[in-house]
């Protein structure tokens, strides 16, 4: 049960397992889209995989999982990117500019 008005909870079952977890009301969505992804991401891998017991589902889709996220933390985004280019273009503008005060003294 939330404790306060910024609490809630998000109830759900996987792998024959049944979960109540608090969080913050602006979490709610995020946690509620996780546990659709990863009840998705197991069902499939049991499908695929029928012999498979679910302690090895669980383990599988933890490493697919921190992968990812892995894979996720390592990639620079578009912007990123595009703040390092316009970083490296300043440096080279003031290294140009300080070039030409040494020169003229």
């Amino acid at each position: 049960m939330p404790d306060n008005d910024k609490d809630s909870s998000v109830s759900f079952s996987i792998l024959g397992e049944n979960f109540n977890l608090r969080c913050s009301s602006e979490k709610k969505a995020i946690l509620e889209a996780s546990v659709k992804n990863l009840q998705a991401k197991i069902s499939k891998m049991l499908r695929d995989n029928p012999s498979i017991s679910p302690f090895q589902v669980a383990i599988l889709a933890a490493l697919d999982s921190e992968s990812n996220l892995l894979e996720y933390l390592d990639a620079d985004t578009p912007f990123i990117n595009q703040a390092t280019k316009k970083i490296l273009k300043m440096k080279s503008e003031l290294k140009k500019t300080e070039n030409g005060r040494v020169q003229r003294k």
